[in-house]
């Protein structure tokens, strides 16, 4: 998404921000008086891009992580101004609004699960 969506001299600023946790854990023992800031709305996309990366690695995708994005997308009004015109459309006559999350996962997966073998 990022080399797709992102401009290529933003590219290792944003990676950077990304690896930021994970090179905290990763360097612990350098630093064991470190801190770090965890931003709990970082974790959604986080679970996006990992759902994605799997997808691109084998191919394949779980009825699970397919409700998960097009829950997470649907979320997202600044990611869905990228997306092509009849995905926006889509995404904008969904009823769900986002404490509905469990009832959209109950109405969407089965639908997913029946696409996906």
């Amino acid at each position: 998404m990022l080399a797709k969506h992102v401009k290529p001299e933003h590219h290792k600023r944003i990676n950077d921000s990304f690896r930021r946790a994970e090179n905290f854990f990763k360097h612990a023992d350098r630093d064991p008086e470190g801190t770090h800031s965890f931003n709990p709305e970082s974790s959604g996309f986080t679970l996006f891009e990992a759902t994605e990366a799997y997808a691109r690695l084998t191919g394949e995708s779980t009825a699970a992580m397919l409700t998960y994005r097009t829950w997470w997308l649907s979320h997202q009004p600044y990611l869905q101004a990228i997306l092509p015109p009849e995905v926006q459309q889509a995404f904008q006559s969904l009823p769900y609004q986002s404490e509905q999350k469990l009832q959209f996962y109950l109405d969407v997966l089965p639908a997913w699960v029946g696409l996906v073998h």
